[in-house]
């Protein structure tokens, strides 16, 4: 009999408790589909979709298995009937890690280790922080528009400033302003970045159970600014260009 699952080469797709398309290193786990068309229909679904956009080169796709042992999940708990009269003991079973299976004395489930289970993780202390994070984040979001905006008109005063017929400052002088505007023009993607992070955040409140939102939070703490008109290169060159001239003049 064909059964299908969904894998990049290295991990599979299963669903989680809450109904979620996640990833898994174990093939037992992964989620396990009857037909072709019912393993593509699962894999253009919105979520699928977001998970390859996520997951760079090596996208998930279909692929034809056979012989799988019971799987995690829906599948199984089909098939839990068949072994539950009976104690089911694997030699591969070495830590907890592989205990993928159910006793017929404990109605749950052992899938794979959490970061949590990890000996210097806190959860009580890390669930108290979360509270106080999550309970302040339409406040934390507002603040760093504040912060943003205050930046911007700061920086037109200073644009203004320079355009201003009536202004005359020395080399020094100009310098000094030019440093300034570089210290706020810095200052300000700080804000706007922390600000994007969280509305990006708090528009889908589900990301915070989907491993995937941590590459989207990365994009946007790595992201450079893209050049218009001018590229880098070409602003050097300038640069470097008006530095020439100003020593032919002296």
């Amino acid at each position: 009999m064909k059964q299908y699952v969904l894998t990049d080469g290295k991990k599979f797709i299963k669903i989680n408790e809450f109904g979620d398309p996640v990833k898994t290193n174990n093939i037992i786990l992964a989620n396990v589909f009857e037909s072709m068309l019912d393993a593509n229909n699962f894999l253009q679904t919105d979520k699928m979709i977001r998970i390859n956009n996520n997951n760079g080169k090596n996208k998930f796709n279909i692929k034809e298995v056979k012989d799988l042992p019971i799987p995690f999940g829906e599948k199984y708990k089909n098939k839990a009937r068949a072994i539950e009269s009976e104690d089911i003991f694997s030699d591969d079973i070495e830590n907890l890690d592989d205990m993928k299976f159910r006793y017929k004395d404990n109605k749950h489930f052992y899938s794979e280790k959490t970061y949590m289970e990890n000996e210097d993780f806190n959860i009580a202390e890390f669930m108290k922080l979360a509270i106080k994070v999550f309970s302040q984040l339409d406040t934390y979001i507002e603040n760093m528009a504040y912060l943003e905006r205050e930046i911007d008109l700061k920086i037109l005063d200073i644009r203004h400033f320079k355009r201003d017929d009536s202004t005359k400052m020395n080399a020094i002088e100009a310098q000094s302003l030019e440093y300034y505007e570089q210290e706020l023009e810095r200052e300000r993607i700080f804000y706007k970045k922390n600000r994007l992070i969280c509305e990006n955040f708090q528009r889908d409140i589900n990301n915070i159970k989907d491993e995937q939102y941590i590459n989207k939070i990365d994009n946007i703490q790595n992201s450079e600014y893209r050049y218009r008109r001018l590229s880098k290169e070409q602003i050097n060159d300038l640069i470097s260009s008006r530095k020439k001239y100003k020593l032919k003049v002296v």
